[in-house]
């Protein structure tokens, strides 16, 4: 999809810039997060950080003038964030916390499936065999309580049967064997978490340097890249390891500047510091 964003009349500032922007550093943030957080989850969570941030914001500015000293108003955040000022205070008022099932709609099917009597055998407790389609205590029935009328059954089934959550006993039936279903593997928690910080440090640069722009370039945190528009397909994996080779060089003698300034043990204040290496492509290729 191109984005264009057009002003509604001749006055309107040029803010295609801005939006473009956005797309650009949300969209592939959201590639990540689908199919591990619900749009409705990430709603909130981007809710809460809009808060607390602007929070934070509006603190220092009014603690670096004198004439503003004083509390943080709900006006302020109000106009500032956009929200309304009963959502704020709902928002500043709990502490976020997020069920498996408030994360995925997959997830709700399953813990709905395990814990309501409608689909638990009395006797033993245990999710019982559902029949596939038809109304009742059927699995169709089950995908419309939990996921609502516009999730079909077959699209559902298909997931829980990928993930190993389900198994067809036959061809009307279906059986719950892991109620829990996965948000993320084993081996991709790890890399998400340290990505996560780093991309988290990359736009802290970003900030930093956009809230300093009147600093002489050797002043703001370093930020640069070196890309090509055409590297060939068939050499990309040659492209690849010699880029990983230098930049494993490039980084060794960082680490080696990091550690005549580490200072474990000083009795004076202590920050963390550092320097991030990446390698990217605009498109993905095996």
């Amino acid at each position: 999809m191109t984005l264009q964003v057009l002003p509604k009349d001749n006055l309107s500032p040029d803010t295609d810039w801005l939006i473009k922007s956005v797309y650009r550093m949300l969209r592939p943030v959201v590639r990540l997060l689908i199919n591990r957080i619900t749009y409705d989850a990430l709603l909130d969570v981007v809710r809460r950080i809009y808060v607390d941030e602007c929070s934070k914001i509006l603190a220092q500015e009014m603690g670096s003038s004198n004439e503003r000293q004083g509390k943080v108003t709900l006006s302020s955040l109000a106009l500032r964030t956009g929200m309304d000022s009963r959502m704020i205070n709902k928002l500043m008022a709990t502490q976020p916390s997020y069920a498996p099932e408030e994360l995925s709609r997959e997830a709700a099917i399953l813990a709905r499936w395990a814990s309501d009597p409608l689909y638990v055998d009395p006797e033993n407790n245990l999710p019982k065999d559902l029949i596939i389609y038809g109304h009742g205590p059927t699995f169709q029935g089950l995908v419309t309580r939990a996921a609502g009328r516009n999730v079909t059954v077959n699209t559902v089934l298909d997931r829980l049967l990928e993930g190993g959550n389900v198994e067809m006993i036959d061809e009307f039936h279906v059986r719950l064997t892991n109620r829990f279903f996965s948000l993320g593997s084993k081996n991709e928690k790890p890399l998400i978490e340290v990505g996560s910080k780093a991309v988290g440090r990359l736009v802290n640069t970003i900030q930093h340097n956009v809230s300093h722009c009147a600093l002489e370039p050797d002043e703001k945190w370093f930020q640069q890249a070196r890309f090509s528009y055409s590297i060939p397909v068939e050499a990309l994996p040659v492209y690849r390891q010699a880029v990983r080779d230098s930049l494993e060089k490039a980084m060794s003698e960082v680490e080696a500047v990091i550690d005549t300034f580490d200072s474990a043990n000083s009795q004076g204040d202590l920050i963390t510091a550092g320097v991030g290496a990446y390698y990217w492509e605009d498109s993905d290729h095996p």
